[in-house]
């Protein structure tokens, strides 16, 4: 039995739930926690009340999701089979004030007030980006349409965004709500994600080996290991541990703007900035896959990954420990 703080599992890692196997998305500085169910639990309409299309109408438009027939199912049925499992009580979970601004950033219908909902667009935006959620097929958010009565906005693989109309019954619902990060998981190993800090901290450096061997490089047949690159290896051990900072050691100086000019070391990067410098050519060849790494670091959680060159002596001190750094940063446009 594995008995951890939300707080102290890293986003990306997921648990089961109950009614949902659950991703923690985002912790906040006041205390709560961000969950999404990790896929939609079904498809079924934004609502099924019989509104009119007439917007003067004083019954509420059909996609204001306050007044829908989601909102309503979220926060009986859902709510109560989530605290019926046990693993999150139904008083932990948050109520919370969920944006329903169009997407083009009016705002018509203010908030919705409530303890369960789905991500409205600029979150699904942020957290599809971030590596966080994976989206195989249409599912709902919670934003309308702009200037429309009916239509919601609806994702789809690949994370495109479109509007369907509210009665329209082929989009997943996938529940979104705020926890206490003080809550107290206690689950067994195999029904929480080994990305997570807790239960990495079981191990011993060994068993922690073995272990990331199974998960990482397993095989088909038993006893099977394949041979894994050792910076997708890093990265993802990185972001399991929270880890502040990612280094990868090279044999040369970092990211270079012409790689026969050690003089043309570039510092620090920005993730957005590195489709367009695959483009024009800065990297290629072997930097290519230390920097997806690191970029896949940074987006599962990890602050500040560092690609340095190994051959200093000293290197990873001066990295570290030092004010001025050597080799190239990757971070958030974010981070200071």
């Amino acid at each position: 039995m594995v008995k951890e703080k939300i707080k102290n599992l890293a986003p990306g890692a997921f648990f089961n739930a109950g009614p949902a196997v659950v991703t923690v998305l985002e912790h906040f500085a006041d205390g709560r926690t961000l969950l999404a169910a990790k896929e939609p639990i079904g498809n079924r309409p934004f609502t099924v009340r019989p509104f009119t299309y007439d917007r003067t109408d004083p019954e509420p438009n059909p996609n204001n999701f306050a007044f829908s027939s989601l909102r309503y199912d979220l926060n009986t049925d859902f709510l109560d089979a989530l605290n019926d499992a046990g693993v999150i009580p139904a008083d932990k979970v948050l109520e919370a004030e969920w944006s329903l601004a169009d997407h083009d950033g009016t705002n018509r219908y203010g908030v919705a007030v409530c303890k369960i909902a789905m991500l409205p667009e600029p979150l699904i935006r942020k957290y599809y980006d971030a590596g966080l959620l994976t989206i195989d097929d249409w599912e709902w958010t919670i934003t309308p349409g702009a200037g429309y009565a009916y239509y919601v906005r609806s994702v789809y693989s690949g994370g495109g965004l479109g509007s369907y109309g509210a009665w329209n019954g082929g989009s997943g619902v996938r529940p979104a709500f705020f926890v206490d990060s003080e809550i107290c998981l206690f689950l067994e190993p195999d029904e929480v994600e080994l990305s997570d800090a807790a239960l990495l901290r079981e191990f011993t450096s060994k068993q922690l080996a073995d272990e990331v061997l199974r998960r990482i490089a397993a095989g088909e047949d038993d006893g099977e290991t394949y041979n894994i690159n050792a910076d997708i290896a890093a990265s993802r051990i990185a972001a399991a541990l929270c880890a502040e900072k990612l280094v990868l050691m090279t044999d040369v100086r970092g990211l270079l703007r012409d790689k026969d000019d050690d003089g043309s070391l570039i510092s620090v990067v920005q993730v957005s900035e590195v489709q367009s410098l695959k483009k024009r050519g800065v990297i290629s060849g072997g930097m290519i896959p230390k920097i997806d790494c690191c970029v896949e670091a940074v987006r599962r959680g990890v602050k500040r990954t560092h690609i340095i060159d190994g051959r200093i002596p000293h290197s990873i001190l001066i990295e570290l420990l030092s004010d001025r750094g050597i080799g190239t940063m990757l971070k958030k446009e974010d981070e200071a």
